[in-house]
């Protein structure tokens, strides 16, 4: 029914911004943490078997395995954080994608305060290990151990959208396939081998899916809707892109990186992977 009060012009404007609203996501600003952290707890203590309710009931329940702030979370005495990836920023295709994804993600929503960042394009990455809480010395036992490495290069397929969510928020991501996880476990599961090896324990082993955040966000941003969107209106072909990994990089507490090479990449495929 029109309203007698607007002009046909103003009548029709207003349809389409309805129009518009009906197709956006809505966030649900009742909704709170999935898991209420204990007064003394860390929120790096991973607690098994939570329930997640909506807005974000799709989402897997991962550990909080990379703090900004280890000196507050973590013992003292082992306060370093280290994490080894995969950059992703080689293939047009899958940048592309994930440009789409992410304007998805920040307009397709009735409001965008919800959305604490969205992930750089230039820093599009696949996570292999977080080592979170660790010493002086089982930080440079790992950097040894991580960096006389021998390995060999392995394609990464990015394919569907998902999301996580840990004690702190949200995290809308496009996962890799089956295929692609498989090579990543029997590396990540070679890694964690050597560290311990070399008489590092490893205090959190990888347990969530191997994937690309595209954004972080609050338990309001409506995470459900928003995958679903996702996966149906930009991902028709169910896929992003692939990428060859040829190395992998580790970043440190104070921001440095360092990168490490597969043994059958050609020097062409090292710098590229490198820049």
């Amino acid at each position: 029914m029109k309203n007698q009060n607007l002009s046909p012009m103003e009548d029709s404007k207003l349809h389409r911004q309805k129009r518009l609203l009906f197709n956006k996501c809505a966030n649900d600003y009742s909704a709170t943490a999935p898991y209420q952290i204990p007064v003394g707890q860390s929120p790096v203590v991973y607690v098994p078997n939570v329930t997640l309710h909506s807005p974000y009931s799709t989402c897997s329940w991962d550990p909080y395995s990379y703090p900004s702030n280890p000196e507050q979370v973590c013992p003292t005495g082992s306060q370093i954080v280290l994490t080894t990836f995969v950059p992703l920023i080689l293939d047009p295709i899958l940048t592309a994608n994930a440009k789409l994804a992410q304007t998805s993600i920040q307009y397709d929503v009735d409001d965008s305060s919800t959305i604490t960042q969205l992930q750089s394009l230039i820093t599009l990455h696949s996570t292999l290990n977080y080592f979170t809480c660790y010493s002086d010395q089982e930080i440079n036992t790992i950097k040894q151990v991580l960096a006389n490495y021998q390995w060999s290069s392995f394609e990464i397929t990015i394919k569907n959208v998902s999301c996580g969510t840990d004690t702190v928020q949200t995290y809308i991501v496009a996962d890799v396939d089956q295929t692609s996880s498989n090579k990543m476990w029997n590396f990540v599961h070679g890694l964690e081998s050597a560290i311990q090896t070399a008489g590092v324990t490893i205090k959190q082993p990888r347990i969530e899916k191997f994937h690309m955040t595209l954004a972080n966000v609050k338990y309001q941003y409506p995470a459900d809707c928003m995958v679903k969107k996702l996966n149906q209106k930009f991902l028709l072909s169910n896929q992003f892109g692939s990428v060859k990994a040829c190395c992998f990089g580790v970043l440190g507490s104070n921001g440095d990186i360092g990168i490490h090479f597969a043994q059958d990449c050609s020097e062409a495929e090292k710098l590229t992977c490198a820049r």
